[in-house]
């Protein structure tokens, strides 16, 4: 039986929401979606809990008070894992701890729930915000989690794949053509590197001002460029600067094949060099 996993890459629209409670439900719609076209990995982007900002907040320039409704959220996720039957790569929130408040992913999966966090942060998020640089990114379960700017930096994605992760799950928010093409294309330099898939989920739509003013992207799945992978190195995605949803399934028998075989074997030859 080939080794295949099917995932979903939601581009999720913020500026909708008219409570805490309608972007939970606006959420699992989307979840919901995701599952019936037969996901089994859902990855959701990059502080889509923005979303709420217009209705949760008096100054919507601070943005830390939205940490009071991370438990809310992860459980969520978690009543929407179980009910589905699948894994969710919920994006990101905000978290209080020791430290300060740090923009972390929740990744849930068969009754249990672990994070990742954003170790390295823009000038915007560390400055204006306030927000503290968490752990660096990791896998779970075989698939590496990173958030929007650490997969612009090899150096933090190398120990994910050399562990064993064959998937690089990216959520991200950018605002210009800049920041999209930025985790465009190290999500592809990531890919080509490690021989590996990447799949980015994009934050799109507006608040109309500030912390999200404007955004630029779209969630796509992308495959190493080599055969029997797409010239286009794309498998799936949605629509510039559009809700929608990006599904497609991953052959990891093929993605074995194209580290072993074929004119450039960019996993291997770099660990073999270097």
């Amino acid at each position: 039986m080939s080794d295949t996993l099917s995932v979903a890459a939601i581009a999720y629209r913020v500026g909708q929401a008219r409570s805490f409670e309608d972007f939970l439900v606006r959420i699992g719609r989307v979840v919901h979606d995701a599952a019936e076209q037969g996901a089994e990995l859902v990855v959701l982007p990059e502080l889509a809990i923005l979303d709420i900002v217009p209705v949760a907040l008096d100054d919507p320039t601070d943005i830390l008070q939205l940490a009071e409704f991370g438990p809310d959220y992860v459980g969520y996720l978690e009543e929407l894992s179980r009910a589905l039957g699948v894994t969710i790569i919920g994006g990101s929130h905000l978290e209080s701890r020791t430290e300060g408040v740090v923009n972390t992913c929740a990744i849930v999966s068969e009754g249990k729930t672990q994070r990742v966090d954003k170790h390295i942060l823009t000038q915007f998020e560390a400055v204006d915000w306030g927000v503290v640089a968490g752990s660096a990114p990791r896998s779970v379960d075989g698939v590496g989690v990173a958030i929007c700017y650490d997969s612009e930096f090899p150096e933090l994605i190398r120990p994910i794949a050399r562990e064993g992760a064959r998937v690089l799950a990216v959520p991200y928010f950018t605002e210009t053509r800049y920041g999209y093409q930025r985790v465009r294309w190290s999500g592809l330099a990531r890919a080509i590197e490690n021989q590996v898939f990447v799949v980015q989920a994009a934050l799109v739509g507006s608040l109309g001002g500030e912390p999200v003013p404007s955004t630029y992207g779209r969630s796509a799945i992308l495959t190493p460029s080599v055969p029997p992978f797409p010239e286009s190195c794309v498998l799936a995605e949605t629509p510039l600067n559009r809700a929608g949803i990006a599904v497609a399934t991953l052959d990891f028998d093929a993605l074995e094949a194209s580290r072993n075989t074929g004119d450039v074997r960019n996993w291997n030859d770099y660990r073999s060099r270097f």
